[in-house]
C-alpha cells in the first residue's frame, strides 16, 4: 500500500480478511484496530476520528479496563461528593455484583449477561431473620424484588456513564440495561382517620419520643430519618414555634421550615426539656437515640389494629391529609420536601372517602343542572301559554 505521511496513520488489510484495519501512533506506541467494515472510505473516516481524538486527548482507552475499575471510580467519586447512597452502592457491589462482574472487561459486558444476572438473582433466597413467621418462629425466606435488582444494575450503569465522561473515555459504548417496571412495587398504604388517634395512643404508651415522631411524620409528611435520626434541639425554635431542617439533613439537599401545631408544640417541647442544643429531640426514656425503631413501631401498629402499616406510609398520609384540607400543592411539596410534582403525586393517594366526596359533588352538580333545566323549561312553557294564538 502507498505509504502515508508521518502522523496520518495508515489503512491495511490482513490476509484472508475482507475488513480494513487502521494503524496510528498514540503516546509513542503504535495502535492497531479493526474498523469492522469492508468499505475503505468508511475505514478512512474512522482513522480520521482516531487521529483527531489523539490530538485533543479524547481517545478511548484500549479495552483492558475492567468493570471493577469502573465501579471503584464511581464509588470513589461518591465518597468525594459525600453522597448518602454510596454506602448502599458499595454493599450492592460487594455482596452481589462483584463476584459476577469484577474481572469482566468493560467492553465485554452485554445485555444478555445482565439479563442472565437478573434471572439468577431472582432465584437466590434471602433469609430475613428479623421477620419471623408467627407459627414456626423461624425467619421468613424471601426473594429479591425487581426494584432491588434494578438498584443493583443501576450501580453498573452509573459506573459506565462516569467512565464514558472521563478524559480519555474509559468506555465508549454502554450496553442496554434490562431494567423492569416497578409499578407493582409502589406502596399505596396510608393511615385512615378512624385509626389515627388509636395509633397515636399506642405510640404514647411506648414512649413520648415515638408519639412525637408519629405526630411530626403524619402532620408534615417527613421521612423518619429527617425527624428521628437528625433533628436536634438547636433546630427547634420554641418561641416562634418553628422547626428547621438544614439542607444537609434532607434527602434532596433542600432545607425547609415548618410551623408547629399546638399538639406538636406540646410534644416537642416536652421532648426538648432538659436537653442541650446539640442533643437529639427524640430520644428513648434511657437517653438513647431513637435510631432504628422498627420493633417499637410494629408493636404500636399491631396494638392499634394496623400491623401492615409502615412508618413511611405516614409520609403518604401527611400529603393526602394536607391536600384534603385544601392546601396548595406547591406548599405541600415545600413542607414535605418533594422537588418534582411527579414524585409528589406518587404519595397523593385517594381513598374511598375521597371517592365518595367526589361522587357527592358530581351528583350535587347534576341536580343543580337538572333543576336549572326544569326551571328553564317551565318558563318557556309558561311564555307559550300566555302568548295569544294567531289565526290566519
Amino acid at each position: 500500500m502507498k505509504r502515508r505521511a508521518q502522523g496520518t496513520g495508515g489503512l491495511f488489510q490482513l490476509p484472508g480478511s475482507p475488513n480494513w484495519y487502521i494503524a496510528y501512533y498514540h503516546g509513542g506506541k503504535q495502535q492497531r484496530e479493526s474498523t469492522k467494515t469492508t468499505n475503505k472510505t468508511k475505514a478512512g473516516e474512522i482513522l480520521k476520528e482516531r487521529l483527531a481524538a489523539c490530538g485533543n486527548g479524547t481517545l478511548p482507552q484500549k479495552g483492558k479496563t475492567t468493570i471493577r475499575e469502573l465501579v471503584e471510580d464511581f464509588l470513589a467519586a461518591g465518597r468525594e461528593n459525600k453522597q448518602r447512597s454510596v454506602a448502599d452502592s458499595e454493599a450492592r457491589w460487594n455482596h452481589h455484583l462483584k463476584p459476577v462482574f469484577a474481572h469482566v472487561r468493560a467492553t465485554a459486558l452485554t445485555t444478555d449477561m445482565l439479563r442472565r444476572y437478573r434471572e439468577k438473582r431472582k432465584t437466590e433466597p434471602v433469609l430475613y431473620s428479623g421477620n419471623k413467621d408467627m407459627k414456626t418462629g423461624r425467619g421468613i425466606v424471601r426473594y429479591p424484588l425487581d426494584s432491588t435488582i434494578n438498584r443493583e444494575l443501576s450501580v453498573l450503569r452509573a459506573a459506565y456513564n462516569l467512565g464514558r465522561k472521563c478524559t480519555p473515555p474509559k468506555v465508549v459504548m454502554i450496553p442496554s440495561f434490562p431494567m423492569v417496571s416497578e409499578a407493582d412495587n409502589i406502596r399505596e398504604g396510608f393511615l385512615k382517620d378512624e385509626v389515627y388517634f388509636k395509633l397515636a395512643e399506642e405510640c404514647g404508651k411506648i414512649g413520648l419520643w415515638l408519639r412525637g415522631l408519629f405526630e411530626v411524620a403524619a402532620s408534615y409528611a417527613w421521612r423518619s430519618s429527617e425527624a428521628a435520626v437528625k433533628l436536634k434541639v438547636s433546630q427547634v425554635d420554641l418561641r416562634n414555634r418553628t422547626i428547621l431542617l438544614a439542607p444537609k439533613q434532607t434527602k434532596n439537599r433542600s432545607g425547609r421550615v415548618v410551623k408547629m401545631t399546638e399538639r406538636i408544640y406540646q410534644l416537642v417541647n416536652a421532648c426538648c426539656m432538659g436537653k442541650s442544643p446539640a442533643d437529639l429531640v427524640f430520644t428513648r426514656s434511657d437517653g438513647r437515640p431513637a435510631g432504628q425503631f422498627r420493633t417499637a413501631w410494629k408493636n404500636a401498629c399491631t396494638a392499634a389494629g394496623v400491623p401492615e402499616l409502615k412508618f413511611h406510609d405516614l409520609r403518604r398520609t401527611g400529603a393526602r391529609n394536607m391536600r384534603r384540607l385544601g392546601i396548595a400543592e406547591n406548599v405541600i411539596m415545600k413542607i414535605g420536601g418533594w422537588k418534582t410534582p411527579s414524585v409528589f403525586r406518587r404519595y397523593n393517594i385517594v381513598d374511598e372517602a375521597d371517592l365518595i366526596e367526589a361522587s357527592e359533588k358530581i351528583e350535587q352538580r347534576q341536580r343543580e343542572l337538572e333543576a336549572e333545566y326544569a326551571s328553564s323549561k317551565s318558563k318557556v312553557n309558561q311564555v307559550r301559554q300566555n302568548q295569544p294564538s294567531i289565526i290566519n
